[in-house]
């Protein structure tokens, strides 16, 4: 059976997402609980969960913004994992109904050998092949290697040339080929022209919720009396508070007592006493509330974030 499955509403007040990114691919069988993908809203980012177990098929494009309630994908309950996806991906060539019996053939020509074996045995012999052919080569100028000062002394002293060398070389592995891909991607470009600076420009567009904060915190500039004030007092009872606290602080929590908790309960504190200070204009109204939310702000990955401590 094919369940539909649409995008659930991150709050009310948002009645569209952006799918910043899907964590499976689509055809691939998923787990119950699985996480599938991720979207974000103007206030928070959450994540799709799978509610069923079956073969995926995905709706929505990575990047595209889509209503609240829309068709995000759809899951065939009826695929087991043995069929869906990649997990249950079937290894081998043709479909032949005769392909079973052509497999056993070759499994008694091998004289019984195990299909690792086999593989094994033909990788080895497939390098020793490679060997050959690099050593049956014509020894010109452009075959010649590289040879370091430090190497050539070597050589010098045990009488080696750089035949020898390749010719000792059972065979060409990972490593060394990462470190010529290395050294080519080390090499600078001598095709751009360094007489003048670089005029290229990167553009990566912006998530839905940054693009919010950054509007909020446009109109928060235009829209209200900025000020800031500095005030010296004397720390000296909060810095031996801090100090007598820190260690149960730690085995408690976890982590150190810093100097933020003390201000916010100062704002607080103050805020009661200057109530004015906590009050906003609406119309031709002033608004004092009788209690204090405090916002700090805290730089993440996404963008900045202003979490209200009520």
């Amino acid at each position: 059976m094919i369940k539909e499955f649409k995008i659930p509403s991150p709050g009310e007040s948002i009645s569209e997402v952006e799918l910043a990114e899907w964590l499976v691919k689509d055809g691939a069988y998923v787990e119950k609980n699985d996480e599938l993908a991720e979207i974000e809203s103007e206030k928070a980012t959450l994540q799709l969960v799978a509610e069923e177990s079956g073969k995926i098929s995905i709706k929505v494009k990575a990047g595209e913004t889509v209503k609240v309630g829309a068709v995000a994908y759809t899951i065939d309950t009826s695929a087991s994992s043995a069929t869906g996806g990649s997990t249950g991906s079937v290894t081998g060539g043709s479909t032949d109904p005769g392909s079973g019996e052509s497999d056993k053939s070759e499994g008694k020509d091998s004289k019984g050998s195990k299909p690792e074996e086999q593989e094994k045995s033909n990788t080895e012999d497939t390098a020793r092949i490679a060997d050959k052919e690099t050593t049956d080569k014509p020894k010109t100028e452009e075959n010649k290697a590289k040879v370091t000062p430090v190497a050539a002394e070597m050589m010098k002293d045990n009488n080696l040339n750089v035949d020898d060398i390749i010719n000792g070389l059972r065979r060409i592995t990972k490593n060394e080929v990462n470190a010529v891909i290395e050294s080519k991607n080390k090499q600078p470009t001598t095709t751009q022209d360094t007489s003048e600076a670089s005029r290229e420009e990167e553009r990566n567009k912006m998530s839905m919720l940054r693009r919010k904060l950054s509007e909020r915190l446009v109109k928060v500039k235009n829209e209200t009396a900025m000020l800031t004030t500095f005030n010296e007092i004397d720390m000296s009872t909060v810095m031996e508070l801090r100090k007598a606290m820190q260690n149960s602080f730690v085995e408690k929590y976890g982590f150190k007592l810093g100097f933020m908790g003390f201000f916010a309960k100062a704002v607080s504190i103050a805020a009661r006493l200057y109530p004015t200070v906590n009050s906003q204009i609406d119309g031709e109204e002033i608004v004092t509330p009788n209690y204090v939310d405090v916002g700090i702000s805290v730089q993440t990955p996404k963008g900045l974030m202003v979490p209200n401590i009520r």
